[in-house]
């Protein structure tokens, strides 16, 4: 087992505590891999959100307050880690300042969930200006300029996306309830011709942050991957990696993470389809995150996001959530 460089606990929301079931997290890393950002349900009516910030390099929490957010789906870390915006349950977006949850601005997005929000900082572009791109349930994808309601793209995907990500930083993929992958130029909304080999269903969708790289997985656990603006069409492996969970993608598109339903992890040199490494998690994982920095990559656990590092086993510090510096790094 991978030794934790440390843990975030999470707060159980009121009415799950009985049952035993934390509120589902969102967590976002920003592009420098400095902080995570992790947002949970909270308040006795559902209709707050605990955010806690950590400092990814400097192993250690920072800052945990609540904001006056409600149904949080997706939060987008936006430039110089300042501010984030969030996309929300009825299709609002928030920007709040990261440091202490202080709003800025909200606006009316989308009619109906977000299920996708995220800034060209979020995807590794430095430049001094944002751009918050959204994707909602309703169809329509928009990119807003600098925290404001100065809408630059708009077009629609004439269906209801489950899934959405963004690849390679100019092109959105979307995954639909039925399992059917569909590809787009982000800037223009052009429809790409039907990936090749892309019969499906599929049951999740992921993307390299860096290199135009798209992997699918169907319900027998077969993986199937695109990479280069041709998106040539690859198998990953064997023919299937059994009852799979989830996916994540390190190392800028060399490696590849599989969590499996029996709680084991597996990694595989992606170029080769070869398996490196594998073993097994004490506490049940729901899902993997990895941050931008290749040597970083978070579990979401049940009650608690460990931040772990896959290159250095042997490192292993808990920190305490109450015990971070007192000074904000933002």
């Amino acid at each position: 087992m991978i030794a934790r460089s440390f843990v975030v606990p999470l707060t159980l929301i009121a009415g799950a505590a009985a049952a035993g079931e934390p509120a589902a997290p969102v967590v976002a890393v920003t592009a420098d891999s400095r902080f995570a950002v992790v947002t949970q349900t909270a308040g006795r009516l559902k209709d707050r959100t605990r955010i806690q910030i950590v400092d990814v390099r400097k192993e250690a929490p920072i800052a945990d307050y609540e904001a006056d957010l409600r149904d949080v789906r997706a939060v987008a870390p936006m430039i110089r880690s300042s501010y984030f915006s969030a996309g929300l349950g009825d299709g609002t977006v928030t920007v709040s300042k990261l440091a202490d949850g202080t709003p800025l601005r909200s606006w009316k997005a989308h009619d109906g969930p977000i299920i996708l929000a995220q800034s060209n900082y979020g995807l590794g572009d430095l430049s001094s200006t944002d751009i918050l791109t959204t994707v909602g349930a309703d169809g329509h994808v928009r990119r807003w300029r600098s925290h404001s309601e100065n809408r630059l793209v708009d077009f629609d995907l004439c269906f209801e996306p489950h899934q959405a990500v963004i690849a390679g930083g100019e092109f959105l993929a979307t995954l639909t309830d039925e399992g059917t992958i569909s590809f787009f130029e982000l800037d223009t909304g052009r429809r790409r011709g039907p990936l090749p080999e892309s019969g499906g269903p599929w049951v999740e969708l992921i993307s390299a942050s860096e290199r135009l790289i798209l992997l699918g997985r169907k319900p027998d656990g077969t993986i199937k991957g695109w990479r280069g603006e041709k998106l040539t069409p690859f198998s990953v492996g064997e023919a299937s990696w059994g009852n799979l969970t989830s996916m994540a993608v390190l190392s800028r598109g060399q490696e590849l993470i599989l969590l499996r339903a029996d709680n084991r992890l597996v990694f595989i040199d992606l170029p080769t389809g070869v398996e490196v490494d594998r073993w097994r998690e004490d506490t049940p994982l729901r899902a993997l995150l990895p941050a931008p920095d290749p040597r970083w990559l978070l579990l979401v656990e049940d009650r608690d996001i460990s931040i772990i590092s896959p290159a250095s086993e042997d490192r292993q510090k808990n920190l305490d959530t109450d015990s971070g510096p007192e000074i904000l790094l933002f």
